[in-house]
């Protein structure tokens, strides 16, 4: 069943997101079980959301690519809530205006 993980990053600033969003892309292209990366500005830092089609691949994945890059960067503790995800849509392919191709 797909998960779903929120990450509140209270003091994370755009310069660090900025630059963390570079290399979490080229992290998860191709990442087994990844499905999707949502983020914005909060008041008081970042929030990011992903799902994931496991609880598995989404843990294996911040064990051995998120953590040490984290820690590296200095970012700071996050606030972690988890949630099951009963559906998932997204469109196959799209048109060069951004429409979905159907």
């Amino acid at each position: 069943m797909p998960f779903g993980i929120t990450f509140d990053i209270p003091g994370l600033t755009g310069e660090q997101y900025d630059r963390l969003v570079l290399q979490l892309s080229r992290l998860t292209a191709g990442q087994p079980g990844f499905l999707v990366h949502l983020s914005g500005p909060t008041e008081t830092g970042y929030r990011v959301t992903e799902v994931w089609q496991s609880a598995e691949d989404q843990e294996r994945f911040v064990d051995e690519q998120v953590a040490p890059l984290f820690e590296q960067e200095g970012v700071p503790p996050a606030h972690v809530e988890t949630f099951a995800v009963e559906t998932v849509i997204v469109p196959l392919t799209t048109e060069e205006d951004g429409s979905p191709d159907i």
